[in-house]
């Protein structure tokens, strides 16, 4: 039986992994943490879980392709209760909010309620969102040729940042509505996909978070025969002439297989297991474009008492100490519906700040004086509680600081490129042609990653997985070769 090899523990590798094996090929993952999951993780902190992940899944609605997938991969298992959310966030500015409710229509009147001169561009909105909910659901034909009506609205969502987008509206708190989102600087198309497939009911929270998700995915891979290995890092992948053989974990022992999948941060492939010259050229001008925004962020987490809080899910309010990429507002995630995340009494509160890929790079490199590297995160605690006490003066005296997370903390975790936690931002600009998966400059080797396409997260990864793992098959079916993978472990000498 031909061999795999898979370098990295994420979401993609497991994938990778699970649908190698389901094609029939042997399969050993090689994860360097201590657990599986790669960015869907979580961690304690004074008895309680903060959640690093999802803060909603796209597929959780059943009968379309990506909830078929989340199933054969066991990240929805049947079992596992989706928590629907009544909105998808909402915006709060001098003490009026609104929100992107699950009920489209509900929305359309609040808004025209709030701001009746801005009726044209609250129905277009509504409209557009409407019509793309076959799109995201994979709805019937005849479903998918209403939404033609609307191409000329979508192609113009398509073109328009979210900044471009608010200025047609009058109303000020509707404008911070729309770029609140993810930035200004994004496509707009982003923000109406994300809510279509929320308010279809495609876009929900499975119950456990991160965490537990990333569980039953691990599952998934030793039922299927992985073999798996975990805390044990891979420092270079090898190669015979023009063809990847085999990995040399940090210990010395080289592992041969007939196929690499590479499952982890490009940035990590080439330029630690590989050299950096053996990247395809598409790839790096993709990595390494300076104009290409990143997702990268500055977090922070409060413990609370539950009699203070009422639930809101997520809510952006004003925050002065942020600008730049933040536009000085502070999305506040609220974690009442996960009771078993804190003690009894108390719920958890989660904060993200968007961050440039300057801002990102000085985080980084301020990371490597641990003393100010402390001050600076105590600094920027401080400032997010006064911004969250002020719009919710019932918590004042009642946040308790759990952690405080940086972009530099994902570069250290997982190699990310510029700290970035999710591939390339959805521009207007942005490509959104799939890399391929096989390295063209060194035969036997895939890539399984969010960086192949954009805009990233968990539905990409998982798909490159599976992609990665079906270019493996189709290569060793076609050379018929297993002559690597029998060579099986050798320890190497410290002369070789």
């Amino acid at each position: 039986m031909a061999k795999v090899i898979v370098v990295g523990g994420g979401v993609a590798g497991m994938s990778a992994a699970i649908y190698a094996r389901r094609a029939g090929l042997e399969c050993e993952l090689f994860e360097a943490h201590s657990i599986m999951g790669g960015n869907l993780t979580a961690w304690r902190r004074e008895g309680c879980v903060i959640d690093n992940c999802i803060h909603w899944l796209t597929g959780t609605r059943r009968g379309n392709d990506l909830n078929r997938v989340w199933h054969e991969l066991g990240m929805l298992d049947g079992t596992t209760p989706v928590r629907r959310r009544t909105q998808l966030y909402e915006s709060e500015h001098g003490g009026v909010r609104i929100g992107l409710g699950s009920d489209l229509e509900a929305t359309r009147r609040q808004m025209r309620a709030l701001s009746p001169q801005d009726a044209r561009e609250i129905n277009r909105l509504i409209d557009t969102v409407s019509a793309l909910t076959p799109i995201v659901c994979n709805g019937r034909l005849n479903e998918k040729a209403g939404s033609i009506l609307h191409l000329p609205d979508i192609v113009y969502y398509r073109k328009a940042t979210l900044f471009a987008l608010a200025k047609r509206f009058r109303h000020p708190l509707l404008r911070l509505l729309l770029t609140d989102y993810i930035g200004g600087e994004f496509c707009a198309l982003a923000l109406l996909f994300a809510y279509a497939a929320f308010a279809s009911g495609n876009g929900s929270v499975p119950v456990g978070g991160s965490l537990a998700a990333a569980e039953r995915v691990r599952s998934t891979c030793e039922r299927e025969g992985c073999i798996l290995h975990t805390g044990t890092r891979v420092t270079q992948i090898t190669t015979d002439a023009t063809e990847a053989n085999g990995v040399i974990l940090a210990d010395g022992t080289a592992v041969f297989a007939d196929y690499i999948i590479a499952a982890c941060d490009p940035v990590v492939t080439f330029g630690t297991l590989l050299p950096r010259h053996l990247m395809p050229g598409a790839l790096e001008r993709r990595l390494y474009n300076p104009h290409t925004p990143i997702f990268s962020a500055l977090h922070t987490a409060f413990l609370c008492d539950r009699e203070t809080l009422r639930p809101f899910g997520t809510r952006i309010i004003d925050s002065p100490a942020f600008s730049v990429r933040s536009g000085k507002r502070l999305p506040v995630r609220e974690f009442s519906h996960e009771p078993t995340f804190a003690p009894e009494g108390k719920v958890v509160l989660q904060t993200i700040v968007f961050q440039t890929a300057e801002e990102s790079r000085a985080w980084i490199e301020l990371a490597e004086d641990r003393q100010r590297y402390r001050e600076r995160k105590a600094s920027v605690a401080d400032a997010t509680a006064r911004a969250i006490e002020t719009a919710m003066p019932a918590l004042r005296g009642h946040l308790a600081l759990l952690d405080v997370w940086t972009p530099a903390t994902y570069h250290r975790y997982l190699g990310a490129n510029k700290g970035a936690f999710l591939s390339y931002a959805f521009t207007p600009y942005a490509p959104l042609r799939s890399l391929p998966s096989r390295v063209s400059t060194i035969k036997n080797l895939s890539l399984a990653t969010q960086w192949l396409s954009s805009p990233g997260g968990l539905p990409t990864a998982a798909l490159a997985g599976r992609r990665a793992a079906h270019d493996a098959a189709v290569a060793l079916r076609t050379s018929a070769r297993t002559t690597h993978g029998a060579r099986g472990a050798v320890k190497l000498s410290n002369e070789s």
